[in-house]
């Protein structure tokens, strides 16, 4: 006990100097919200019970003066819509005192003991009463209002400038119960009155939760004074700074924030005072966003002169399996999907090594999730928190995990400090990029890729084949494909998914080829290529067209129905946000096929747009169908029953409007109908049109049954038809007021009738309306027989382009193009007749093509192939060489194997005949030798070197070589023919060697040489004496030996000699011998 006193005597030292201006005004705090508590629908009445408990808090601060509260409290609820008001005075609250002071100090809290005011405590007043509205509508308030706020408030004042806190509070509740008849409000899970300490970061829970599990949103609201539209002013004067964005006005260093999706508020307060905060958090259905309703919270928090902080934990785990920690809102959260094992620690500690430290956690506000620690009591704690969610459990839990010191050890303060944790677990049911998506490949418009599952994750776009996305941003969760150009593959992944979720999802954007149109004929080996005529001409075109017709749309009613051997069967679900869901539990919207009463009228609005995602175009509709479940009375009749249509420009149901009842034409009736379990299909007596661009009313009634079920909901149940829900008044039902009423059918209106978003889940058996031809345009190329035919005759003036355009079912614009491609040839051949002369050749050209083809024509049909005439029969530049005059055909052809035919005459021209009269002869060399020759014009000689004249008849040659003469002989066609002769010239005369000479001068013999030199050349010249000498030597021809040797006559005798001598035709001889020197 002496620890306690010691901390009590800190206490009332600290609230020494802390006090606030106290008057008989102390309402705190105010909290409202709406809770279902009805049976729902019977299913025998054909009502729905529209019954609620109302729940208000009202926290008064024990401050000087009375803080309880009187025992009545009065809260007024209303519907605009309805045209009702009404309030109830709820008695008797239950008190409860609340504080969070240490234990040792709650015992003397200033509820308990009023003159101990430094002990802060509450009461808060619990009223509850039960409530039956009249009716289900959108638009329910519930209020409260109360003239009791505390004159200490530093915040507020009721009008700019008085300065004075002291105006009314005003809370309110909304309910949409027409959306959902059983929908309760959301609540705020958090006491609204923390202890709160100066200069310290502070962190406000409000704690949002939806029993029906919707998705809600909470925000910073101006508190109000009287009424819902008359708020208080946040005071500036006086150095204050508060705002509608800072009521606390709160330290920069940490501004005041709201995260709307845990409704958990953090700031700094900067000074000592009571403030007034207001909030109201939102219920939106998922997928609609739908408001269902939602709660307002006032409150006024006290700002302490504390300054030991509270135990630190954890802001985010530190690690998490089967999870991510995202940002969400600027806050950290966690996301996960169902069927991950979510799990991670988080831990606290205390400055002071005497704190018993605990942890808790708000599992229960998160049904299936375990929160366990270890170290509780301790200065240190460490906390585990584990949860596998189910596909139930998909949408937004807030987690709030609160650590506190309730020792006041070492605080020198009464209040248990506490600090808190707030993570939001996001549970997504993984990636979903949608259904494929078709463009038009000729008229595309953007296509907008969406991927659900993806909120606050990142993500990032691909394409399977890798190549670029061309998306306006590839990380966002809806990016834009402005201009679809080819089939794309897309995926979307996110690598924050783990665990058990689907964290990848493929997509394509494809073209759309539901219908084709193709120009017919084409290029035979590469249809993608030109098509090819050689010439101009007549072309037969056909537009082949694949794919269902364009739809039709007919008039609205039962004329000329379409008939078909196979109607189309389609079932129809409600609004596109809700999918293909269909229900058949029991509920207001329920439709039911009632057998405790004798009567039943129900009329359904279904959209065109619901139509067509069912692939329900304009038809002849033959039969409608609907399925129940749930009958005890399988067997039960139903009278008079009817079926009525008609097609209608509403796209509601209003119940005030009544049932539609101009044009309802009657498709089915039958004297009686049973409702065993199944499918039930009504074949019309009547087939109907439906007209696109209208919505459809169907109309069931029966009347005057003949008996009626009278243990309705204890001994029987009647049949529940197969619903589905819609974001708008799809149904309108009016029962019998009781089983005594015959027949609503002819009813128009009446109060009793109920509207509701909902109608059967209709399956339609349909014939669709005989379609429109395609309409067909051919828009380009000239000389077509028609336009607007799909086979049209074209004359083809030379190389043209061809399009053909449609429009197919889907609305896309198909388009195809055939190119006719006529070659332009430049084709010759040179020359196209010629002569020449038998034996001699010539080349012949083709100019312009691509291949060459030379034949031999004779006259007949009949091509010869050329090679036996010309070099190369395939060459564009061929020699020719016919051995008779030939007619030849010449086959061109271009690149795209074009063919012409040109024709060619080579004429043979015969040859002179040419002959020489000489035969084969030898002359001497130096001589002469006369040549003739006859039988041409002119002629020409080769060699000319040893003629006299080469161009006539009757050369004289003089060869000094044998040589072979060639006469050329052009006759009277300039033909030329040759003939030659062979002349051997004879270079061998016998040389006269003298065998004695006499050097005497008397001019005779007084030389020794070789006398009778012609045209022979001495090489070699030597004479020697008796003993070897040579005495004399020459080379020359003209020379000879005088009979001297150095100028000294020889004696006379015998000498020897040597002589060599070169003929012409290259030969050389040697002569040796003796000659006698004689004087």
């Amino acid at each position: 006990m002496k620890n306690r006193y010691s901390y009590f005597l800190l206490f009332l030292l600290a609230f020494t100097f802390f006090s606030f201006r106290s008057n008989a005004t102390h309402i705190a705090a105010a909290d409202i919200y709406i809770t279902y508590v009805g049976g729902g629908a019977d299913g025998c009445s054909g009502t729905s019970e529209y019954k609620y408990v109302v729940t208000l808090d009202v926290y008064a601060a024990c401050e000087t003066g009375s803080a309880r509260l009187g025992p009545t409290a009065r809260v007024d609820f209303a519907s605009t819509n309805a045209g009702f008001a009404s309030f109830v005075n709820m008695n008797n609250p239950i008190r409860d005192t609340l504080d969070d002071l240490c234990a040792a100090f709650k015992p003397v809290n200033a509820c308990r003991t009023p003159a101990n005011q430094q002990y802060t405590a509450y009461i808060r007043h619990r009223w509850q009463d039960t409530i039956v509205l009249p009716s289900a509508q959108k638009d329910w308030r519930f209020w409260y209002t109360t003239g009791a706020r505390n004159r200490g408030i530093d915040n507020i004042e009721t009008t700019v400038g008085s300065q004075n806190p002291q105006g009314n509070l005003y809370i309110e509740a909304g309910l949409n119960n027409l959306a959902k008849y059983n929908n309760s409000t959301p609540r705020f899970m958090v006491r609204p009155l923390p202890y709160i300490c100066v200069n310290q970061p502070a962190v406000y829970l409000n704690g949002p939760f939806d029993p029906n599990g919707d998705s809600l949103n909470t925000e910073l609201q101006t508190p109000l004074n009287n009424n819902a539209t008359t708020p208080y002013f946040y005071r500036t004067d006086g150095g204050r700074n508060y705002s509608a964005l800072d009521p606390i006005d709160s330290d920069p260093s940490n501004p005041f924030k709201l995260d709307g999706l845990t409704g958990t508020a953090t700031f700094t307060p900067q000074k000592v005072n009571k403030l007034v905060m207001a909030f109201k958090c939102t219920e939106y259905e998922r997928g609609t966003n739908e408001v269902l309703g939602y709660i307002m919270r006032d409150v006024q928090i006290s700002v302490f002169p504390c300054a030991s902080p509270p135990p630190v934990i954890d802001a985010v785990p530190p690690d998490v399996i089967s999870g991510e920690l995202i940002d969400i809102n600027g806050q950290k959260g966690i996301i996960a999907c169902p069927g991950s094992d979510i799990s991670f620690d988080i831990n606290t500690k205390s400055a002071n090594s005497t704190s018993a430290v605990y942890m808790e956690a708000n599992t229960t506000t998160i049904p299936g999730s375990n929160f366990t620690t270890n170290g509780d009591g301790t200065q240190s704690v460490t906390g585990k928190f584990t949860w596998t969610p189910a596909a139930s459990d998909i949408g937004e839990h807030t987690l709030i995990i609160t650590t506190k010191d309730s020792t006041c050890s070492g605080s020198g303060f009464s209040i248990v400090l506490k600090n808190y944790t707030v993570i939001l677990l996001k549970i997504v049911g993984g990636l979903d990029a949608g259904e494929d998506i078709p463009f038009c490949e000729i008229n595309p418009n953007p296509v907008q890729l969406f991927v659900k599952g993806a909120d606050y994750v990142d993500v990032q776009w691909s394409t399977v084949d890798g190549s670029p996305t061309f998306l306006d941003n590839d990380n966002i969760v809806n990016p834009l494909l402005q201009e679809p150009k080819r089939t794309v593959e897309y995926i979307v992944q996110s690598p924050q998914l783990k665990g058990a979720c689907k964290a990848r999802d493929t997509v394509k954007v494809m073209i759309d080829e539901s219908n084709k149109v193709q120009i017919t004929p084409k290029n035979p080996t590469e249809p993608e290529n030109a098509m090819v005529m050689c010439r101009p001409g007549y072309l037969q075109l056909e537009a082949l067209i694949s794919g269902r017709p364009p739809k039709n749309n007919v008039v609205c009613g039962t004329g000329n129905p379409t008939l078909c051997t196979n109607p189309i069967t389609a079932t129809v679900y409600g609004s596109s946000v809700y999918g293909k869901l269909d229900y058949d539990s029991l509920g207001s919207n329920t439709p039911v096929m009632y057998n405790s009463l004798r009567t039943t009228k129900q009329q359904f609005l279904i959209r065109r747009s619901e139509m067509a995602d069912a692939d329900i175009f304009s038809s002849t509709i033959r039969s409608i169908g609907f399925e129940t479940v749930g009958t005890s009375s399988p067997t039960y009749q139903y009278s008079n029953f009817k079926i009525l249509v008609k097609c209608t420009n509403k796209s509601e149901l209003k119940k005030d409007d009544g049932f539609e009842n101009f044009g309802m034409v009657e498709v089915y009736s039958a004297p009686f109908v049973t409702f065993e379990d199944g499918l039930h299909t009504y074949p019309f007596s009547l087939p109907y049109n439906w007209d696109t661009t209208k919505n459809l009313i169907v109309q069931i009634c029966y009347s005057d049954n003949p008996t009626v079920e009278v243990g309705c909901g204890v001994t029987s149940s009647p049949p529940v038809v197969k619903y589905v829900p819609t974001t708008y008044v799809s149904g309108l039902l009016l029962a019998g007021v009781d089983a005594t009423a015959l027949s609503v059918c002819g009813t128009d209106k009446d109060a009793r009738i109920r509207d509701i978003p909902a109608r059967p889940t209709f399956t339609f058996s349909y014939c669709e309306a005989d379609p429109l031809p395609f309409d067909i345009v051919w828009k380009e190329g000239e000389y077509l027989s028609d336009t607007t035919i799909t086979t049209p005759l074209a004359y083809v003036p030379g190389s043209s382009k061809y399009v053909v355009q449609t429009i197919g079912r889907s609305g896309c614009i198909m388009r195809d193009t055939l190119e006719v491609y006529v070659p332009k040839h430049d084709f010759k051949v040179t020359p196209q007749d010629t002569a020449i002369c038998y034996g001699v050749g010539t080349p012949v050209s083709a100019y312009g093509g691509w291949y060459y083809k030379w034949y031999e024509y004779d006259g007949t049909d009949e091509y010869k192939d050329a090679t036996g005439s010309l070099n190369c029969p395939t060459c564009p530049e061929p020699f020719v060489r016919p051995a008779k005059t030939t007619d030849y055909r010449i086959v061109i052809s271009d690149s795209v194997y074009c063919y012409d035919t040109f024709k060619a005459r080579v004429e043979i021209l015969p040859l002179p005949d040419v002959h020489i009269l000489n035969q084969d002869t030898t002359i001497k060399y130096g001589k002469s030798f006369q040549l003739l020759v006859s039988g041409a014009r002119l002629y020409n000689w080769s060699p000319v070197s040893s003629l006299s004249n080469p161009n006539v008849s009757y050369p004289t040659a003089s060869p000094t070589e044998d040589t072979r003469f060639v006469v050329g002989g052009i006759g009277a066609t300039g033909c030329r023919a040759f003939d030659t002769v062979y002349v051997t010239v004879d270079n061998r005369d016998h040389l006269q060697v003298p065998s004695a000479f006499s050097p005497n001068g008397d001019g005779r013999n007084d030389v020794f040489r070789v006398s009778n030199l012609t045209f022979e050349r001495i090489q070699e010249f030597r004479v020697f004496n008796r003993w070897g000498q040579e005495i004399f030597g020459t080379t020359g021809s003209n020379r000879g030996w005088d009979g001297t040797w150095k100028g000294t006559p020889q004696d006379v005798g015998t000498y020897s000699y040597l002589i060599r001598v070169g003929f012409p035709d290259g030969q050389v001889e040697t002569y040796r011998g003796e000659v006698t020197l004689i004087r």
